[in-house]
């Protein structure tokens, strides 16, 4: 049997920062301290999700409590 628990590897950390609107890609590029077009290429090949979700689109909107 497996003694223990199996860690996880995945962990939330709340982070405040100042956003123009609330797409994706701007959230994103405040999250990751990356540019707006570094924060894109993240998205594009899905390495962003809302709410355990892959991002589509980079006009996604994040509302408060959403998970990135």
């Amino acid at each position: 049997g497996i003694i223990g628990e199996i860690p996880c590897g995945r962990g939330y950390k709340e982070i405040s920062g100042v956003i123009s609107y609330p797409r994706i890609d701007s959230v994103t590029a405040v999250l990751t301290n990356l540019s707006r077009e570094k924060a894109k290429r993240l998205i594009e090949s899905q390495a962003v999700s809302i709410n355990h979700i892959a991002c589509e689109k980079l006009s996604d909107i994040i509302y408060e409590n959403d998970i990135i």
